[in-house]
């Protein structure tokens, strides 16, 4: 079973309100900005949320897991209260995975 850890995140671009999800993740901010989640006890980076121009979440990038041996996105659907993400993970195409190896350098071991 996966051990839960305690995140710690930081905005992109501003920081300001963020509407929180049922596990305490911001899933709203400002437009076309980005949320970096980090691991509290290493301070390493783990997801990547991408803010829509609508200001809510519009994808997620993971970092590897026990679940998923390479990393990947999960994209989010609907609107409002409806706002859900898509449960399994897509590899990440070329792009994607250089933005995403960018921002792990970053911040590499940050602890808090």
């Amino acid at each position: 079973m996966k051990k839960k850890t305690k995140d710690i995140y930081y905005h992109g671009k501003g920081t300001g309100w963020q509407k929180k999800s049922r596990d305490n993740n911001p899933v709203k901010g400002y437009p076309n900005s980005n949320i970096d989640f980090y691991d509290k006890n290493t301070g390493k980076l783990h997801r990547r949320r991408k803010i829509g121009q609508s200001g809510s979440a519009a994808i997620d990038y993971d970092v590897a897991d026990a679940y998923h041996d390479k990393d990947h996105s999960h994209k989010w659907f609907g609107f409002g209260k409806d706002l859900k993400r898509e449960y399994k993970g897509q590899p990440l195409n070329k792009k994607q995975q250089k933005e995403f190896n960018k921002a792990k350098k970053k911040r590499k071991g940050i602890k808090k």
